[in-house]
Formats: structure tokens, sequence, C-alpha cells
């Protein structure tokens, strides 16, 4: 029977948990040294977060929403205060398997062995599917851009590279990090066989006139974000194409076109078009400002993390 890895801890941020969060955190707390729920001023959630605590997670409560990337260097910094040597990011949604945290820690010290300068490691399967964009360099198949649930960190590699950028708020802060950890050298993994289940947000197919819309055979989804996510989307991204647009190319030829197709179908097909454009271009506004931090217009609405 293999033992836990030692020195690992757990950092996940939550807004509003149902109770999923319990039966997650039971998962997780077996596989860690440590859980550290990081709430972002919930107003609902009070007896999960409590019952959480009691399976003996530590519970950072903030009285007032300030974006994923704040809450996840909150964790980071528990964590470090408890000597981790590792971190694994998750959000409330996200269940693991057996064995996962172990899986990670293995893949990390394989990929240092090999002399693979490594900045994070994550299940390379999402929800029953290969996660993608995938290429496979020196025999290890690495990504671009990864979603941070689910990603394991050595704690020397974050105080090297710097926490999450908290003044972007919400969208686009696991993608800022990808990109400064390429830009450190440092690959981003997809450890093969290994897979989490993720709560995806509330796609639906696109209809044209009554008729579900085809192109090149196939139906594309429609993500149906909220009009302040379409703000921090368009906002952020056009901030971090000025800032590694030049230097990270694989990453912009694979961006720019999704990004581009994905606010097409948000503007053509979806309802409220007035006030999703307007917010789009709130965010192009304040991109050419440099203008980062909560969205002006509003205080900071809530989230889904």
């Amino acid at each position: 029977m293999s033992e836990r890895p030692i020195g690992v801890v757990a950092v996940v941020a939550t807004f509003n948990p149902d109770d999923g969060l319990l039966d997650n955190v039971r998962q997780i707390i077996s596989q860690v040294d440590s859980v550290v729920i990081v709430d972002d001023a919930s107003t609902n959630g009070a007896k999960v977060l409590s019952e959480c605590e009691e399976l003996g997670a530590q519970i950072i409560r903030f009285a007032v929403n300030g974006g994923i990337a704040r809450s996840l260097n909150a964790g980071i910094r528990a964590a470090r205060a408890q000597r981790a040597k590792y971190v694994l990011t998750l959000d409330q949604d996200t269940e693991i398997p057996d064995r996962y945290v172990e899986t990670l820690v293995s893949a990390i010290l394989s990929l240092r062995r090999s002399g693979v300068n490594v900045g994070l490691v994550t299940a390379g399967r999402m929800n029953g599917y290969d996660r993608r964009p995938r290429r496979t360099h020196d025999g290890v198949i690495v990504g671009i851009d990864v979603m941070q649930s689910g990603c394991l960190y050595e704690m020397d590699t974050v105080n090297e590279v710097g926490e999450f950028r908290e003044d972007f708020v919400i969208d686009c802060v696991d993608t800022e990090y990808c990109l400064r950890l390429r830009r450190h050298g440092a690959a981003v993994v997809w450890v093969p066989n290994l897979e989490l289940r993720h709560t995806v947000g509330a796609t639906s197919p696109v209809y044209f006139f009554g008729r579900r819309f085809v192109i090149f055979g196939k139906s594309p989804q429609s993500s149906n974000h909220a009009d302040f996510r379409r703000y921090y989307m368009m906002r952020n991204r056009l901030l971090l194409y000025a800032e590694f647009g030049r230097s990270d190319w694989e990453w912009l030829r694979h961006s720019v076109p999704n990004h581009v197709k994905d606010t097409l179908l948000a503007i053509v097909f979806e309802a409220g078009r007035a006030s999703r454009l307007r917010a789009i271009g709130q965010g192009i506004a304040d991109a050419i400002r440099n203008r980062t931090g909560p969205m002006a217009s509003r205080s900071l609405p809530e989230r889904r993390v």
C-alpha cells in the first residue's frame, strides 16, 4: 500500500458552497496534510463550511468578495505558513479520484529526475475527455494554459514565479499564471491516465431561426456567461495579448481563434445582446486604458468559482 505524500496543502476556493463541497473535502483531506478553504464572502453555505471545519479544514473567510486570485493567494500564504512543500489548488466543485495527489507528486518527482523544469502538473483528462491543447515534447505531454483547479505546484516554484494576479479578479487568472510559468521556462504538464471531474457552466446548443446551428459538421456550444464575466474575459485577455503575445506564439495561435469564436457566439446567439455588448465594450476600453481591478460600473458581483 502506497504512503500519502508528505508536505501537501490543498487550497479550496469557495463561494456560496453547497453540500457537494463536504463530499469533495472528505476526498481531499484523506490525501493531503492539510486543507485550507478560503471563502470569498459567501451569503449562503455557512453550515457546509462549519461542517468542513469539523472535518479538520482550516477556514479563511473574507467579508467582501474580491475574486478567485485573492482567495488562492490567501490559501497559498496559509500553506506557506505551514511549511508546505506542495500546493494543490481546487475549486469547490472539482472532484478528485483516489490517489490523485500521490500521482501528481510522483509525476513531479519523475519529471525532476528527467531534467524537466516543471511548473505545474494536473490531470490529463476531465469529465471523460482528454484535455486540450496538448502535445508531446521529449516524452512529456505538455499544455499551454490550464484551469487552475486540480493543479499541483511546488512551493519553491510559487515562491520564484509569484502569486496569482489579484487585479484580474476573476477570468484569465490561471491563464496568466501559466504564461508566467512558460516565460520562466517551466512546463505545464498533463498527467496521462489521470482524470478529475469538474462542473462546467450552463452551456447550451446554438440555434439559428429555430434550427440547431451546425458549421463544418459541428454544433457549437454557447457558454452563457453573465455580462460581468464577459467584461473580465475581454479585458484580461486583451491585456495578456499585449503582454505575452509577442513572446508566446504557441499560446497566441491557440487563444485568439477560440476567444473570437466564443465572443461571436455570445453577441450573436445569446439573449441580452445589448447589455453583453456594453460589457464587452467596457472591457475593451479598460484594456486600452490598462485599467485593472474590479469592474468600475458596478460593485463586484457574485461569481461562481
